[in-house]
C-alpha cells in the first residue's frame, strides 16, 4: 500500500510535464521538482526548473540521462552533432560536485514574465527592457524551445555562446533563488526568461 501511495504521489507530481523523465528516481524527481506548489508559474517553467535542478543536484546522472544522447529536436534538427559545446559541458557536470537546487522566487518570477510578455510583443534578442522594471538581478533568455527539457538543456550547453554565461549561471553554487517567465516570442516562437539572485555591481 505505502508504495503504491508513493507511486500516485509520484504520478501527482510530475504529472503535466510535457515530457515524463524516463530513467530518474522517484526520490531525485521529488527532490528536483522545488515549484510543484509555486502556482504563479506556468507547466514550462516548473517542468524548466526542475530539469535545471536535476543537472545541479545530480549532474554525473543528467549527463547519462538527459545530455549524452541529445542532438537536437525535430524542429531544430539535429544541431548539436559535433559540437564542442555538448563536449564541454560533458566534461564539466561528469566531474563537478553536486550543488544546491534552484527555488522560485514569486517577485522574480513576476519581473521575468513581465520581460517575457514584453518579448511577445515587440521581439528582439537582447536584455534590454522598455517598459519592464530593470533590476540588477542575473538574467538569462531562451529563445524557441517550447518544453522546459529543452530550454534547461539549451541554457546548459550554451551552443554558440563562447562566454558560456548562461551555463556558468545555471550551475552556480552562489544562487539559488529564480524567477521564470515563458510566453510567446514574436520573432522566436517562444522565449523563457530567467532571473536570478546574483547581483552585478557594475
Amino acid at each position: 500500500m505505502a508504495q503504491l501511495l508513493s507511486f500516485i504521489l509520484l504520478l501527482f507530481v510530475i504529472d503535466g510535464l510535457a515530457a515524463r523523465p524516463a530513467g530518474w528516481l522517484q526520490k531525485e524527481l521529488l527532490t528536483a521538482n522545488t515549484g510543484k506548489d509555486a502556482a504563479y508559474l506556468n507547466q514550462v517553467e516548473r517542468e524548466t526548473l526542475m530539469y535545471l535542478n536535476l543537472a545541479r543536484l545530480y549532474p554525473k546522472r543528467f549527463v547519462e540521462l538527459e545530455l549524452a544522447h541529445y542532438w537536437g529536436n525535430d524542429k531544430h534538427g539535429n544541431f548539436l552533432t559535433n559540437s564542442s559545446y555538448k563536449e564541454s559541458l560533458i566534461k564539466e557536470m561528469s566531474s563537478m560536485q553536486p550543488v544546491q537546487a534552484f527555488y522560485p522566487d514569486r517577485v522574480m518570477s513576476a519581473s521575468a514574465r513581465c520581460f517575457a510578455l514584453e518579448k511577445e510583443r515587440i521581439g528582439g534578442r537582447t536584455h534590454e527592457r522598455l517598459s519592464c522594471k530593470t533590476d540588477r538581478f542575473a538574467e538569462c533568455i531562451s529563445f524557441g524551445m517550447d518544453n522546459g527539457r529543452e530550454i534547461a538543456l539549451q541554457l546548459l550547453i550554451d551552443h554558440l555562446v563562447p562566454s558560456l554565461g548562461h551555463r556558468w549561471l545555471c550551475l552556480n553554487s552562489d544562487i539559488n533563488k529564480v524567477g521564470l517567465g515563458f510566453a510567446k516570442h514574436k520573432t522566436a516562437g517562444v522565449s523563457l526568461v530567467l532571473e536570478m539572485d546574483f547581483y552585478y555591481t557594475q
